[in-house]
């Protein structure tokens, strides 16, 4: 095997760990904040949702600062600081109720 197919085979390995450990906080994220759209008016029936359209909310609408912080919302850094939280700084709305949050700012 020569060095190249090595470093491959490496690179590889750890972008597959990664991602593993990126579901795994993500699942552990969900399931905290109850897997579920925080908008208690969200138009989009509860048994019908696909968890996989659910995003992290930033509740005081502070996600640019945190993001731009830890430089990627998929760091491993910043998902653990999402578990570690105790103040409710976090929630999850569907894809359709973020952006409305987004657009209708006051």
């Amino acid at each position: 095997m020569t060095d190249m197919t090595k470093r491959k085979l490496w690179i590889s390995r750890k972008i597959a760990n990664r991602k593993k450990l990126y579901q795994d906080l993500r699942k552990q994220i969900l399931e905290k904040l109850g897997n579920k759209c925080a908008n208690p008016n969200c138009p989009i029936p509860r048994e019908l949702m696909d968890i996989r359209c659910l995003q992290i909310d930033h509740v005081h609408n502070n996600g640019n600062i945190e993001k731009k912080k830890y430089y990627s919302p998929n760091n491993p850094k910043y998902l653990r600081k999402i578990l570690d939280d105790k103040e409710g700084n976090y929630q999850l709305l569907c894809a359709y109720c973020n952006w409305l949050k987004r657009f209708t700012k006051t």
